[in-house]
């Protein structure tokens, strides 16, 4: 593996911009949880509307994913905020896409030998 200057740069402005989305996104959500915790939101289940805490909406997502059917009625309130999550995944996609590409590896996957193979390739850039 040969890392280059160029690549290191690209990665960082990478970080940086998963960096400032990644504290928006929890700036967003502590302030939802702060204020939205308790709203009720109809919701149909098992073919019957019900209404439903936005606390356990929030839950459902955090384990099922923004596409759930709990996001799709959260997206509806909180378009921005499920805007900026996207745009996060997007980031962190791009990336995995790069370090993949250029380092040989998913850095969400990253082990010990990934870690020395890294060091061992950017020892050698002056």
């Amino acid at each position: 593996m040969q890392i280059t200057k160029e690549q290191i740069e690209q990665l960082r402005e990478l970080t940086n911009k998963n960096t400032e989305i990644t504290q928006k996104v929890n700036s967003q959500m502590a302030e939802i949880k702060r204020t939205g915790k308790d709203n009720l939101h109809k919701v149909v289940r098992g073919g019957q509307e019900q209404e439903v805490k936005e606390f356990f909406l929030w839950e459902e997502v955090y384990n099922i994913g923004i596409n759930s059917e709990a996001g799709k009625v959260l997206e509806e309130k909180y378009k921005d905020f499920f805007a900026d999550v996207r745009e996060q995944e997007e980031v962190v996609n791009d990336i995995n896409e790069f370090t993949n590409a250029n380092l040989g590896f998913d850095f969400r996957q990253m082990n010990l030998i990934n870690l020395i193979d890294l060091i061992l390739s950017i020892k050698d850039i002056k």
